[in-house]
């Protein structure tokens, strides 16, 4: 036993392992009847290990002597420190700035929905209200945008069918340089929303992102529950409104409702997700 104890002496993370040892010859003498030879053994066995235990935590970096000595101090589990709360009365008395408004009354920046059942123009809109943010134009016919750049990611469409609606939309005036298309984008588990990330920082002015549709963005089916592909999703729209928080744009998510009398979302998280913004359905 000796021999072995000083061949692990050499190992300087070996107090992690040898913590482990001391508690279960502990154990043994709590727990098993342990007498003669035997119990002397394990005596010296609990001593030696204690001992070199201590010689581990001399030589263990300042961070984890530090860490160590505040779970003595009163924080075994090494909780994390305390979020900081607020009363109702401080609360009341806070003053907010009001929302940004990327296109007044209807969208602000944050995360947004867009959704209605197929072939029911939802496209159409937000390609209206793309071209109004780009020109700084009139969206809806009527709303008055401020101009900057938009990125449409247009997932189902080719660019000759882009190019007629564009076109028909557009009614024969020019064509914005500030509107950007992409016809194709990684799915969100193929690195969607990083190359996102890179697109906005390239475009800093740019205040409206749509994405049409998301289902085209959405990772494959997986074969999970419904319970994992709950929280997938979850964790999913709260990475894009994060982003959209980051960047103080809205993007607005476009997607289907199914066919049926009663209208459901396609994403179950939909109904109570973490979505802020305005939600406009068709």
């Amino acid at each position: 036993m000796k021999h072995s104890l000083d061949n692990v002496k050499n190992f300087p993370l070996a107090g992690t392992h040898l913590s482990g040892a001391a508690i279960m010859a502990c154990s043994i003498l709590h727990h098993q009847e342990a007498t003669g030879d035997c119990k002397e053994q394990l005596l010296m066995l609990r001593s030696d290990l204690g001992r070199l235990w201590q010689g581990c935590l001399m030589r263990a970096p300042e961070d984890l002597k530090k860490k160590l000595a505040e779970q003595e101090a009163g924080n075994p589990l090494n909780l994390p420190p305390m979020p900081e709360g607020f009363s109702a009365c401080e609360l009341v008395k806070r003053d907010f700035p009001e929302p940004l408004w990327i296109i007044p009354e209807l969208l602000t920046e944050g995360l947004g929905i867009l959704a209605g059942r197929p072939k029911t123009g939802k496209s159409w809109l937000a390609l209206g209200l793309s071209i109004a943010g780009a020109t700084g134009g009139r969206a809806l016919g009527k709303i008055k945008v401020d101009k900057s750049p938009v990125l449409y990611l247009a997932l189902e469409d080719t660019p000759r069918r882009l190019k007629s609606r564009l076109q028909q939309v557009l009614c024969g005036n020019m064509a914005p340089e500030s509107l950007y298309f992409q016809t194709e984008w990684p799915r969100i588990d193929q690195g969607a929303l990083p190359l996102l990330e890179k697109w906005l920082e390239a475009h800093p002015e740019t205040r409206f992102v749509i994405i049409d549709t998301l289902a085209k963005l959405w990772p494959k089916g997986n074969g999970k529950d419904s319970g994992s592909a709950y929280h997938q999703d979850y964790n999913t729209l709260s990475a894009i409104k994060t982003i959209a928080d980051l960047h103080q744009i809205s993007i607005l998510l476009v997607t289907h409702l199914r066919k049926s009398p009663v209208p459901t979302f396609c994403i179950s998280l939909y109904l109570t997700g973490p979505i802020p913004s305005s939600n406009v359905k068709i």
